[in-house]
């Protein structure tokens, strides 16, 4: 299949393109996947379309973060066929402790799994994350700071070169500032990050170099959350990117995360300009990472639909912006969480626990249904 990135730089003036592509893609569908999806389309008054195709028809990538054990064929069927119908994009959580948890022994199953999943079911996928502060083994600790150069680049250049040419975009550097964090050259960095205490700020951008080196036609993005929080989490966020450009570091995009309540409230028109500013970097956007927390379960009817509110807010941001051309959710369902924090209880996701659709899935469905 014809790598989707190169379609996805501008969404305006190639709609055609796209709807090649969701041929290509809707085609490539297994016909019990077909089928399931059908039937859920019909129990909702859906008449034609997944998210998956309505995505494509847009210009948009629609996708979730995947967890490997959840992708067994026996034990959990619904989980795989509503990733093969549903959605074009798969993020692979591919964390450093999880891929090497000892020094240069390299575990790649889950990672693996995902991609394989994916190949087979005409999907893309994002690489999550290579250098973040969370997530990392305790042998790190150990090392001295040359040492930890030269892991930190064995990783991420073994890492990226096992999947060259499978992944579409990785996030290179996760959460790197914060506005109440350091200052250091004008930018605001995260100074409690790990990786920012032992190796200082050079070490994000020779990351992208690395990855550059080990994949050249991977995108590569910079992803962060709380920009829906303030206008100073944009303007760090911008500042840190524009670094990256002016320095000509080989970044490609920005990825955000919206991790909401239903009682959050979005000013719209300063994101949506934070967003475009980002993008008049030349760089595209991902929405990464969207879930809405509601706080306990079972939802009243009342907070479903402001739940889906929220999410059809988000997508309609990303569909207003040229350069937005992924949106992730995640998680899908309310059976299987994607954050440690986070639990069914607080009825996040888009399916419920059964894998019924969920108002919030009916919000996205529409707001992708406006532009058909």
């Amino acid at each position: 299949m014809v790598r989707v990135d190169r379609f996805l730089r501008y969404r305006r003036g190639m709609r055609g393109v796209m709807q090649l592509i969701a041929v290509a893609v809707v085609g490539a569908s297994s016909t019990a996947c077909a089928a399931r999806a059908d039937e859920q389309r019909t129990s909702v008054g859906q008449e034609a379309g997944t998210l998956r195709e309505l995505g494509l028809r847009r210009g948009l990538l629609i996708g979730t973060v995947v967890r490997g054990p959840h992708l067994s064929r026996e034990e959990e069927p619904e989980y795989r066929d509503i990733l093969a119908s549903e959605f074009s994009l798969l993020t692979a959580p591919c964390y450093f402790r999880g891929v090497q948890p000892a020094p240069g022994h390299f575990d790649f199953k889950e990672c693996d799994r995902i991609v394989e999943f994916a190949n087979e079911h005409s999907l893309q996928v994002r690489g999550h994350t290579l250098v973040w502060g969370n997530a990392l083994p305790g042998w790190l600790d150990t090392l001295s700071d040359v040492a930890l150069w030269r892991a930190l680049h064995h990783h991420v250049s073994t890492v990226v070169s096992r999947y060259r040419g499978r992944m579409l975009a990785w996030s290179v550097v996760n959460e790197a500032v914060n506005p109440d964090g350091g200052a250091h050259v004008g930018i605001m960095y995260r100074d409690t990050s790990f990786w920012f205490r032992r190796l200082g700020p050079t070490v994000y951008d020779s990351a992208f170099w690395w990855a550059r080196r080990a994949d050249s036609t991977a995108a590569l993005f910079y992803n962060d959350h709380s920009i829906e929080r303030s206008r100073a989490w944009g303007i760090a966020i911008y500042d840190f990117v524009a670094g990256l450009k002016r320095r000509q570091v080989p970044i490609t995009g920005v990825g955000l995360q919206f991790h909401l309540r239903i009682n959050t409230v979005l000013d719209t028109v300063r994101i949506r300009a934070d967003m475009e500013r980002l993008a008049a970097l030349d760089l595209n956007i991902h929405i990464t990472e969207l879930d809405v927390l509601i706080g306990h379960s079972p939802a009243t009817a009342d907070e479903l639909m402001r739940q889906g509110r929220l999410y059809r807010t988000v997508l309609s941001l990303c569909l207003a912006v040229s350069r937005c051309t992924a949106f992730s959710v995640w998680g899908f369902t309310d059976r299987r969480q994607s954050r440690a924090s986070v639990t069914w209880e607080d009825d996040p996701l888009i399916f419920d626990r059964e894998y019924r659709r969920k108002p919030a899935y009916r919000a996205l469905w529409a707001e992708l249904s406006n532009g058909r």
